[in-house]
């Protein structure tokens, strides 16, 4: 188990979300928002990356501005160094991507099992809108990773939003095209 004073929270806003909730929920003394009302740049789900730089420690927790998380004891429990721990978030349909690793509804992972991950993505793919938009993807499948059975809570009044990524009529395929590179580089060793 790791203790929370050695961990980050990075979450990732648009700013257009209430964050207290999720700042009422964490155990985390370092907090780092990448906010992108207060951001020269717009990097998409990758600034999430982006802010770990930020991060006082090496290993951190991440979710997104939509959920709230509270079984941090939990999560610290079942961490290990140089995993990817994920709270399971595919619901009742993974859609082909079980075996990516999610961290919107919570995971802990150290940084520089992230920046290797997008090292080894980026030997072999451009950096692109898909990067950019699908950072996730790229980080869960090319993590060392476990998912475990945690709940979270979805805050729907914000992830309903049409102006939300998820709900965007072309994501569902950039998401597949992104994680299809990934799983391309992890399965060539």
């Amino acid at each position: 188990m790791i203790d929370a004073s050695k961990v980050s929270a990075v979450l990732i806003t648009r700013g257009d979300v209430d964050l207290d909730p999720i700042f009422a929920s964490l155990p985390y003394d370092n907090v780092v928002i990448w906010d992108g009302r207060e951001r020269d740049e717009q990097p998409g789900t990758y600034g999430r990356y982006l802010a770990m730089y930020e991060a006082k420690n090496d290993t951190v927790y991440l979710q997104d501005d939509d959920c709230v998380f509270t079984h941090h004891a939990a999560l610290l429990a079942a961490y290990e160094p140089g995993v990817l721990t994920a709270v399971y978030g595919h619901g009742d349909n993974p859609d082909g991507l079980e075996d990516v690793a999610l961290v919107h509804g919570g995971a802990i992972v150290d940084r520089s099992c992230s920046l290797r991950a997008f090292d080894k993505y980026l030997a072999s793919w451009p950096v692109d809108e898909g990067f950019y938009r699908e950072a996730d993807m790229i980080h869960g499948t090319l993590c060392p990773s476990r998912q475990i059975p945690l709940e979270y809570e979805i805050r729907m009044e914000v992830a309903q939003r049409p102006s939300r990524m998820c709900n965007q009529p072309w994501q569902r395929d950039l998401k597949h095209e992104i994680t299809n590179r990934a799983r391309a580089v992890r399965d060539s060793g």
